[in-house]
């Protein structure tokens, strides 16, 4: 199973869905990656590396399929970048010696090699560094290498593997299964000298379970597995007291997958007809999809800031994201809306939009206490419902009255304490009354790495109402408060990772995380 399945993954996958799998093979050859991913200021090099003990440095450009002589001209321009220009980054030896590499996940046509040493015999002549190139052999022999210790063999293990790899990549994506698989395979052995090699056996099974979302051009879905993964390399590495070194390089390769995913639908969503239905479809399901596109842009926005990335031309991804919410087409569709909710807000509110960032959160406020008291009919959906579910449920309603049931919520409380932080007192005092009946929920972890899980089942939920009249001193002192000891440190300290984390765990209602990036990302003044 395990070579077919990798061969046909090579036989598939776009530029874009090998990178992470490509690099964890060059550490694995004890190469330094100072940087992947593709960009216009790429120069032909998709990946750069260097040597851990010399002034060795690699270049390589990434293509899919067999190389003719055809492909070799058609890319000529970018090999010449690629051979011609040396690369220029901070750090780099003064003197370094340079390899570039054409990797292809197919083979190189025999016509292709012989035009390759005619390129290689003119730019010897001139000084400059001979082409190596690279096929599909060598590359499947690599990734078999490195995941040969890890891969599954037991019956339910096998199962989940070939369920997730069989998908269509059409919105089929199952965050809950993938967590759990990834969670399987870092968590499989407690050697911390082991925790290297099972994260990078982590990242070259995301890479292959997500290969169809990259090839479907389904950037939501990838970016959420990437994101996933990265928490589970985390998780292991944190759970294990280890110090990031071992884990560091696989971690940081996962992140910068996820972000080039989120960049990728932040780019979508700049194109003026993205919010354009080619049919005719629900108001509601058009809300939720302006809800989620608009969430993972104002992610990406300030991802992009915190690490330095430039995404140009925003000003009418902005406008378009405050007409949006100040004419009602988001849906909060659930309590699982709420990160999405407060990724737009802190994006308007960066962009000195704080009214209409204002007017999202009063009107989470109000559905999250009008519907979630103990005797609604019409609750929201709890957090562990996706958009798509709680769309079905709303489709599938009847008149009749819903059966009472136990109710409560997970969103009140961090939304509360958001609107404490700017000093919202007015819109608190109008919703004062329904918020003191709902039952307040919230999950808390036996430890702060448990939080990075999918699903962890060590640690238990909480109940508390806020009182009436509630004390504003007190309540202001809850919403400063620091609560550093119930993050893992990944998320007090990486500020993209917490954000995409965030974005994609919609279930974990962390208001000490709420805060914590509150902190850091809400521009002064917007606190009160």
């Amino acid at each position: 199973m395990r070579e077919r399945l990798v061969e046909d993954w090579l036989s598939r996958i776009n530029e874009r869905g090998y990178d992470v799998a490509f690099c964890q093979t060059l550490i694995a050859k004890g190469q330094r990656i100072l940087r992947s991913g593709h960009s216009p200021t790429e120069h032909g090099k998709d990946v750069i590396s260097r040597s851990a003990t010399d002034a060795q440095v690699w270049a390589y450009q990434l293509k899919t399929g067999n190389f003719s002589q055809a492909d070799l001209l058609k890319h000529h321009d970018q090999l010449k970048m690629l051979v011609e220009t040396r690369p220029i980054l901070p750090g780099l030896p003064e003197n370094f010696t340079y390899h570039p590499v054409l990797v292809t996940t197919g083979e190189f046509k025999e016509p292709a090699v012989s035009l390759i040493k005619e390129f290689n015999a003119g730019w010897r002549s001139r000084g400059l560094p001979e082409l190596q190139f690279m096929g599909g052999r060598e590359l499947l022999a690599d990734l078999l290498a490195l995941s040969d210790d890890f891969w599954p063999v037991a019956g339910p293990a096998v199962h989940d593997l070939r369920s997730l790899y069989l998908v269509d990549g059409q919105g089929d994506f199952d965050p809950i299964n993938f967590g759990s698989f990834m969670q399987r395979l870092i968590g499989s052995s407690a050697a911390a000298k082991d925790l290297g090699r099972q994260a990078a056996a982590t990242n070259l099974f995301a890479s292959y379970l997500l290969g169809e979302f990259y090839q479907s051009g389904d950037h939501w879905s990838v970016f959420r597995g990437w994101t996933i993964c990265a928490a589970a390399i985390a998780g292991a590495g944190e759970s294990a007291g280890d110090s990031r070194a071992r884990w560091q390089e696989p971690f940081n390769l996962a992140q910068t997958a996820a972000f080039a995913a989120l960049r990728a639908l932040t780019e979508e969503a700049r194109d003026e007809n993205a919010f354009r239905s080619g049919a005719m479809e629900l108001d509601e399901y058009t809300r939720v999809r302006n809800l989620t596109a608009m969430s993972a842009a104002a992610c990406g926005l300030i991802t992009a800031e915190i690490l330095g990335e430039l995404i140009p031309d925003t000003g009418s991804l902005l406008k378009r994201m405050e007409d949006f919410a100040t004419r009602g087409r988001f849906l909060f569709w659930g309590e699982g809306a709420l990160s999405q909710y407060v990724m737009v807000v802190w994006a308007l509110e960066r962009a000195g939009r704080g009214a209409a960032a204002q007017s999202l959160l009063s009107e989470a406020l109000r559905l999250a206490s009008t519907k979630n008291h103990p005797e609604s009919k019409d609750p929201l959906p709890d957090p562990y419902q996706s958009p798509d579910a709680c769309l079905m449920a709303m489709l599938a309603e009847t008149n009749d009255a819903k059966r009472s049931s136990a109710i409560e919520s997970y969103t009140l409380y961090p939304l509360v304490l958001l609107c404490v932080r700017r000093q919202m007192r007015i819109e608190l005092a109008a919703n004062w009354p329904q918020i003191t009946r709902v039952r307040l929920t919230w999950f808390r972890t036996e430890e702060p790495a448990d939080v990075l899980r999918w699903t962890c089942e060590r640690g238990r939920e909480y109940t508390t109402q806020f009182e009436s009249p509630q004390n504003w001193k007190d309540l202001a002192a809850i919403a400063a408060r620091q609560d550093r000891d119930r993050l893992p440190s990944v998320l007090w300290d990486n500020r993209a990772f917490a954000l995409m984390y965030l974005l994609t765990y919609q279930h974990r209602m962390l208001a000490s995380l709420y805060k914590r990036l509150d902190d850091v990302l809400a521009p002064a003044g917007s606190h009160g």
